[in-house]
């Protein structure tokens, strides 16, 4: 067990915040922390994406080997609205 210092970055705005995390923490314990800190909203079906592959709810981050000065991508996963036809005129 060690922390690491890791930028999360919101993928669906771009905004950034550094953490300092135990490698220990799941992917679900992350995202749950954030949640409660206030650093993303609460929304289901959030996933971490680590070097273009998304981690599984239960991986560490250890397990997929993130160090200090790393940056973790948050996906949040967001429906778009009804579309309907509008006419200009």
């Amino acid at each position: 067990m060690a922390d690491v210092d890791v930028t999360f970055r919101n993928e669906n705005n771009g905004k950034e915040v550094e953490v300092t995390v135990s490698d220990d923490m799941t992917a679900e314990a992350i995202v749950r922390n954030l949640v409660e800190a206030g650093l993303i909203p609460n929304v289901p079906g959030t996933t971490l994406v680590f070097r273009n592959v998304q981690l599984r709810p239960h991986q560490t981050l250890a397990q997929v080997g993130v160090v200090s000065g790393d940056t973790i991508g948050i996906f949040l996963n967001t429906r778009g609205g009804q579309h309907r036809d509008v006419t200009c005129r």
